[in-house]
């Protein structure tokens, strides 16, 4: 037991001593943490154009319902293509 502590107290004082990873395991998990707030708890809204051909009704149906996604239908592939080079859909 007393050997586990001195090996114990010998390793934690070489951590200490190194500052490359008392920066690894105090500031990195710091600096992700703010980058996941930044990530998660921005308040912009983004709206989805898409664009279906020759779809199923209940596919397209419940693509509409959802929030920020507007589903457009168009007759032909070809129209789809074009809108979509044209960058008023986004898929």
């Amino acid at each position: 037991m007393r050997r586990s502590l001195t090996i114990a107290k010998r390793i934690l004082l070489e951590l200490i001593k190194d500052k490359r990873t008392l920066a690894l395991v105090i500031i990195a998990p710091v600096f992700i943490l703010f980058l996941v707030h930044l990530a998660f708890n921005s308040n912009q809204t983004t709206d989805v154009k898409i664009g279906t051909v020759n779809m199923n009704h209940q596919v397209v149906s419940n693509m509409s319902d959802m929030k920020h996604v507007n589903v457009n239908r168009y007759s032909g592939i070809n129209n789809a293509k074009k809108k979509l080079h044209d960058q008023k859909l986004d898929g």
